[in-house]
């Protein structure tokens, strides 16, 4: 019956994996199963010594479970270690070493123990860390805040621009302990959704957000004037993503644009002459109100982006110009001909005379 017991350890061993070791203190022994004996890619017939089987763990790692060892021969203190080791092979594994002490008479004489290869796992480990690092690395260099919140509201991810751009405190945008909505009713106590009816903005905020279904896009300006571009959308396993662009600079240079625009088309228009301005392409740019008043036949077409060619067929085809009457297409030709030098002076004879 004890034969069959040990037969079915071993079996269960080779199927798990992990083999059984046993020092015995006394007798100076030590014991190896046939998984042990595989791990450390030694014969079956190997004999490991007690003097010399702990060499088989890398040099780094020897200190570290000689001083295990001697702790539990000192008190009972059993151990759980991965440590790298190296193979009978030459070949470099790790191993995760498991050990306890055997007593007889409150006295330690004999540790007992299990080991496993955990290579493999420690790979795979190590590769999603690696791309966990990567992903936390390209996060962490985006032009814009981000942060992901679990279907249960939780916070799982921000990145450094985030904790900057929305001025949160510490607390607030700590991974694993922070919520959506504590963030949310900060930001409504100090302003960010306005002054009015502040409590039903936020549950509303909070109440869309338990349900994503479509990605979200706005913009907002926030009290101290940072103009935020919004964008988010639902994750596939539950949660969303959010992204927080500073557009301040952006709609500050747009607005100088506009500025600019304005004050220059102010100023065509209160010119006494007519002007227009077209472009490398001959796509008109803007033209001015006197213009207009002196072509009206064509003003209508008079909008930036046609052709000057366009805006003078449609003239010539409603009798806007004189000598084009009976004879649109050549006139039209006549005129881009003259139109295409650099330098040119044209006294041109309207309908009206």
């Amino acid at each position: 019956e004890l034969s069959a017991s040990q037969a079915f350890l071993d079996r269960a061993g080779r199927v798990a994996g992990v083999g059984g070791w046993r020092v015995d203190l006394v007798k100076g022994q030590i014991e190896w199963s046939a998984v042990t004996r595989r791990i450390h890619e030694v014969d079956d017939d190997f004999e490991p010594e007690l003097a010399t089987a702990i060499n088989f763990y890398a040099p780094e790692a020897r200190p570290i479970i000689e001083g295990a060892v001697a702790l539990c021969v000192e008190s009972g203190t059993p151990w759980d270690l991965e440590l790298p080791l190296i193979t009978a092979t030459g070949r470099a594994i790790w191993v995760r070493a498991v050990g306890e002490a055997e007593f007889k008479d409150r006295q330690v004489v004999a540790l007992v123990g299990a080991f496993q290869d955990v290579t493999k796992r420690r790979a795979l480990e190590a590769e999603v860390q690696a791309k966990s690092e990567l992903v936390e690395t390209v996060i962490e260099q985006l032009p814009c805040a981000l942060s992901v919140c679990d279907r249960d509201l939780g916070l799982r991810l921000v990145n450094t621009e985030f904790r900057r751009m929305l001025g949160c405190p510490d607390d607030l945008t700590q991974v694993g302990t922070a919520r959506f909505e504590d963030v949310i009713r900060f930001n409504g106590a100090r302003g960010e959704y306005g002054s009015e009816n502040v409590d039903a903005t936020v549950a509303a905020i909070i109440e869309r957000a338990k349900l994503p279904t479509v990605p979200h896009h706005f913009d907002r300006v926030r009290p101290n004037g940072v103009a935020m571009e919004v964008r988010g959308g639902p994750m596939p396993s539950g949660g969303f993503i959010t992204t927080y662009t500073d557009n301040t600079s952006r709609k500050n240079a747009e607005r100088e644009s506009q500025k600019a625009s304005d004050l220059l088309v102010n100023s065509i228009n209160a010119l006494d002459d007519a002007f227009a301005l077209y472009d490398v392409d001959d796509k008109l740019v803007l033209c001015n109100q006197r213009y207009k008043d002196h072509y009206p036949l064509c003003a209508d077409v008079m909008v930036a982006g046609n052709t000057f060619e366009q805006i003078i067929r449609t003239g010539a085809q409603r009798g806007q110009y004189a000598e084009a009457v009976g004879r649109v297409e050549e006139w039209v030709q006549e005129r881009m001909e003259m139109h295409r030098q650099p330098w040119s002076q044209l006294v041109q004879k309207l309908n009206d005379g």
